[in-house]
């Protein structure tokens, strides 16, 4: 989890991967890189990118996954500090 192809996610985010016991199938990876290169060519920067049923909170400028929810963390959960969205 700590890096793919053009990604890297920060010990935060691998942490809350394995707590929130989330899948990371090459699939939702390749779209996760998908909602980058998206949120790249917009301009945006701290990004939540919306793969399926998950979210990450990405770093666009430096390639860095912060931070990322699953299934029922979403509801009641309030998502600020974020310039943009891309669902993928």
């Amino acid at each position: 989890v700590a890096k793919t192809s053009n990604l890297s996610f920060s010990k935060h985010a691998a942490a809350r991967v394995q707590e929130r016991s989330i899948t990371l199938s090459q699939d939702s990876l390749a779209r996760l890189d998908k909602g980058v290169r998206i949120a790249r060519e917009k301009g945006m920067d701290d990004t939540l990118i919306i793969v399926d049923s998950t979210a990450f909170i990405v770093s666009v400028k430096n390639g860095t996954v912060i931070t990322t929810l699953g299934g029922n963390d979403l509801r009641g959960s309030a998502i600020t500090n974020i310039n943009g969205t891309v669902i993928v």
